[in-house]
């Protein structure tokens, strides 16, 4: 390997300069029934951000006739200029949310946390949403769930209701008024077993009606009376401004300088280390050794490339030290070749992620890898190429 640094300290001043002031934006997605008020709710905390020093945008799919790719990129291109993001989404279980999951567990350039109404298992909620729904039908609304039949609108209650039952790690909101006017909450018939009632019937319009969601007047004053939407926005609001000064540990996004380890080393990994993960569906890594993120790579490509040239191109002597396996990660611990100094991992902790279970970000591995001690591994030594991989902006 070539020396490991260049004359003078220019190598770290890249480093230190990439790396200053970088935080990770949230991306928020905001659960909700069709006619909780997510896209108001998630509009007015934008709006509110834009008088202060944060920058919050909202968006929902619905914008983008529903076309989830197109929000997709609206979404990374929102996040890629250090924009916290509200995502406004109806869907009925995670697999819908995936793509956007990945922009943090994967891609790593956010922070993705999910936000749900407190009230999800109120049948004032749900009736609440009812009511605003048949509302805006008979108000002549352009909203998207106005042509919902009433059957699909009780069936995506009722699957709305499990799946916030099932969401881990999740931040709860809440929706309605302390003082609720007793006229306005449900009757006693009203149930969230929507589904198993309403499934197969034609007559859904009778099930309303008998509920007290026949008359347009009632729906109107349910759909206001029951929503406290200032206590929404004001929790919603108060919630991001806890969550974001977490957000400082690692970069937004881009590229990475890693040493990619030989296909040799992969497979000597795996071999090793892949009885842990039997049986676990855990998504398979063990493939770099990342030192520094480099987000700052596109306006300062020159001093990158010398950076990555001063550290030399071949490794052939990474031992791995020991292991952890915690908290839905496999990560094992390496010691870099003699001629490296450890400073230029900006971890602090030279490691290679293994394994991650579904939704766990690879950089859970630093805080595991901090805080578990070390299960030992005898005699492996691995070989890789020092790198730059470029992701796109």
């Amino acid at each position: 390997a070539k020396a490991a640094l260049p004359e003078g300290p220019e190598l770290l001043d890249v480093l230190d300069a990439n790396e200053a002031d970088v935080t990770l934006p949230l991306l928020v997605l905001l659960q909700g029934f069709p006619g909780a008020g997510k896209d108001h709710i998630g509009r007015t905390v934008a709006a509110a951000a834009a008088s202060s020093s944060s920058s919050i945008v909202a968006f929902s799919q619905d914008e983008f006739d529903s076309s989830s790719s197109k929000c997709l990129e609206a979404v990374m291109h929102a996040l890629a200029q250090g924009s916290h993001v509200i995502l406004c989404r109806n869907n009925a279980n995670v697999s819908q949310y995936q793509r956007f999951l990945q922009l943090d567990v994967v891609e790593g350039m956010c922070r993705a946390v999910f936000v749900y109404p407190a009230e999800v298992n109120d049948p004032s909620f749900g009736y609440l949403c009812a009511a605003s729904v048949l509302h805006r039908k008979a108000s002549g609304s352009d909203h998207p769930t106005v042509p919902m039949t009433e059957v699909e609108l009780v069936q995506l209650v009722d699957k709305f209701r499990k799946f916030y039952r099932q969401a881990p790690g999740a931040h709860a909101v809440h929706y309605l008024r302390d003082d609720v006017d007793e006229a306005l909450r449900p009757p006693a018939t009203f149930t969230h077993a929507w589904e198993s009632q309403v499934v197969g019937t034609t007559a859904s319009f009778d099930f309303l009606r008998a509920w007290g969601l026949g008359d347009p007047a009632h729906n109107a004053a349910v759909a206001s009376g029951l929503r406290d939407a200032d206590r929404t926005v004001a929790e919603l609001t108060s919630l991001i401004a806890r969550l974001a000064p977490e957000t400082g540990a690692m970069p937004p996004f881009g590229s990475y300088v890693g040493c990619q380890l030989t296909a040799e080393s992969v497979a000597l990994l795996r071999e090793r280390f892949g009885a842990l993960a039997e049986g676990r569906r855990m998504e398979v890594h063990a493939d770099h050794v990342t030192l520094a993120h480099s987000v700052h790579y596109q306006s300062d490509r020159e001093a990158w490339t010398r950076a990555v040239a001063a550290i030399g191109e071949d490794w052939s002597d990474i031992r791995v030290t020991g292991y952890v396996d915690a908290d839905g990660v496999i990560a094992a611990r390496v010691a870099l070749p003699p001629c490296v100094p450890e400073s230029i991992v900006r971890s602090g902790l030279p490691h290679v992620t293994l394994y991650t279970a579904p939704g766990v970000a690879t950089r859970t591995s630093i805080d595991v890898l901090r805080r578990e001690p070390l299960s030992a591994v005898d005699d492996l030594v691995l070989a890789g190429s020092v790198r730059l991989v470029q992701r796109p902006v």
